[in-house]
């Protein structure tokens, strides 16, 4: 599968432009605001749980769309400069740089 990883910071077009790409590509689009918002109706952005179980969120879609043997897969993420702080009290598996 391959993996288009759209990333910088909000409000610059990531949507747009992943958007974009699926018309061209076909492949599927995993917007992480999708994510953000299950996440936040339960509990505060930024928060431990928060990060652990968006994270769980977006491996288990990867591995699903694996798994799935989907083309390829559109991911937008919007990366905030505090969440480099937040990242480094996470789980193994985060990787902002």
């Amino acid at each position: 599968m391959k993996l288009i990883f759209l990333h910088g910071l909000p409000g610059v077009g990531k949507l747009t432009v992943a958007r974009e790409l699926v018309a061209l590509t076909g492949f599927k689009l995993f917007h992480n605001h999708l994510t953000v918002d299950l996440v936040t109706s339960v509990f505060d952005f930024g928060s431990q749980p928060f990060i652990e179980l968006r994270e769980k969120i977006w491996l288990e879609v990867f591995r699903e769309a694996v798994e799935a043997d989907l083309t390829g897969l559109i991911f937008t993420f919007a990366r905030l400069l505090r969440e480099r702080h937040l990242c480094r009290k996470s789980t193994k598996h985060c990787r902002i740089q």
